[in-house]
């Protein structure tokens, strides 16, 4: 009988496994892979319980917790040992900022692929603490040196990783994060009363909804002062805040503080997102500094929701463009007030079944991102294999070497440098 082949093993490298986009996409891909073909365990930064942990646990896959990256030494210790104790992984797949310093030290230790993943614009905002500030400046580089590939969420994000010119290196490309959306389908029975009533709204209220975690990123100083202009000229009109995140003393502070807390609504994070959008929500408000792509746009498309946005997240998210309304960051509050008002008196722009039909022929499902994750990981995998048996051919054998950046093997058992040439080298060194 022809033995079944060995499945692919990855290591996610997170921050937790938590609600939030990208998590919520690497459980998505688990959920949907064959797990004979893909194996995935998650590295995180914390030891306290994540959102996801029991689940990824039931599913045949790990949650190893790491020190945090910003004790360097002793990081890059305990990552050696999870790779070294973790049977062999074909794959390291980082998602953090310091990729490049997690795709060092999974080269030394002769990971033979290799994967940054960039989700954000960070080109629009750097850490304040200047030791992590100096920590990213030297690593950051790193990336272009051991990583055999990268993936990014849009362009943008993929030029704040990999540079402007990122289309020129073979080894980086956009990989939309796509959703289980069948959750989103329009539902058969209205239960918006059910929802008013669970958290203390009046049953006719009109609902501006946010999902979001509460951190710098999503601009809440911005959506308070909307809501301000909004509340003081509609008694009808409620916000909802999901989620949860290091500002949100900050945030609940100041809903007290203006006299809001009556009409801005905050059910910190919820597992029922899809049941929000679609029997709550009449409008989604997201007036973030900077995105990667904004994966809950995809969500709040696929419920049929008019969407007021900023101007500078990536436009491939824009998929049912009548659902989409930017507005620059420069423009006050009282602009994006109108807006909100007009969307909420308006009749909606596309009927949700037409929407959510649009949504499911997009790039953003979850079927399509990962069958596209799983080819890129095959093809990878099959040309580090053909790369090092050339190597072999040309060099006679070697013991469990480290590969370039190239994806190229090194006899020396160390990472070649940049431009030593390979099946992935950049048309820049050409």
């Amino acid at each position: 009988m022809r033995a079944m082949p060995a499945p692919v093993r990855a290591l996610q490298i997170v921050y937790s496994m938590n609600r939030a986009g990208v998590e919520t996409w690497l459980m998505d891909v688990l959920r949907h892979s064959d797990r004979a073909g893909l194996r995935m365990d998650f590295m995180t930064d914390t030891t306290e319980p994540g959102d996801f942990d029991d689940e990824i646990r039931r599913l045949g896959g790990r949650v190893i917790p790491c020190t945090r990256a910003a004790r360097p030494l002793q990081h890059a210790r305990e990552f050696r040992r999870i790779l070294r104790d973790g049977g062999g992984y074909d794959i390291v797949h980082s998602h953090v900022a310091h990729s490049g310093f997690e795709l060092a030290i999974a080269a030394t230790c002769g990971v033979p692929v290799r994967i940054a993943h960039s989700h954000n614009d960070i080109q629009q905002f750097f850490p304040p603490d200047r030791l992590r500030r100096l920590f990213l400046k030297v690593t950051n580089p790193w990336v272009r040196r051991f990583a055999t590939h990268g993936l990014a969420a849009s362009a943008a994000a993929a030029a704040a990783m990999f540079g402007n010119n990122w289309k020129s290196d073979r080894r980086w490309q956009v990989l939309f994060c796509g959703r289980d959306l069948s959750a989103f389908a329009p539902p058969a029975e209205p239960r918006r009363l059910d929802f008013c009533r669970q958290f203390g709204l009046p049953d006719d209220a009109r609902v501006v909804g946010h999902v979001g975690r509460l951190a710098e990123q999503k601009n809440h100083a911005l959506l308070l002062d909307i809501a301000e202009q909004v509340l003081s000229r509609r008694q009808d009109v409620h916000f909802v805040l999901v989620g949860d995140g290091p500002l949100r003393d900050r945030v609940l502070g100041e809903i007290e503080r203006r006299g809001m807390a009556g009409r801005v609504h905050w059910i910190g994070v919820r597992d029922n997102v899809a049941d929000l959008m679609l029997h709550l929500f009449d409008l989604f408000l997201f007036p973030s500094l900077f995105e990667g792509l904004g994966l809950v746009l995809v969500e709040a498309q696929a419920a049929g929701l008019p969407c007021i946005i900023s101007s500078v997240i990536p436009q491939e998210v824009d998929v049912v463009e009548e659902l989409m309304t930017r507005l620059s960051l420069e423009e006050p509050a009282e602009r994006w007030a109108d807006c909100v008002l007009s969307q909420l008196d308006g009749e909606p722009p596309v009927p949700r079944e037409d929407a959510y039909r649009q949504m499911q022929n997009s790039p953003f499902t979850v079927e399509q991102s990962c069958r596209q994750l799983l080819e890129l990981y095959h093809d990878a995998l099959r040309d580090v294999a053909e790369s090092a048996g050339h190597s072999v051919a040309a060099g006679g054998a070697m013991s469990s070497p480290s590969l370039s950046r190239s994806g190229e093997a090194t006899g020396d058992g160390h990472p070649a440098e940049p431009n030593s040439g390979g099946r992935f080298r950049s048309a820049a060194d050409e």
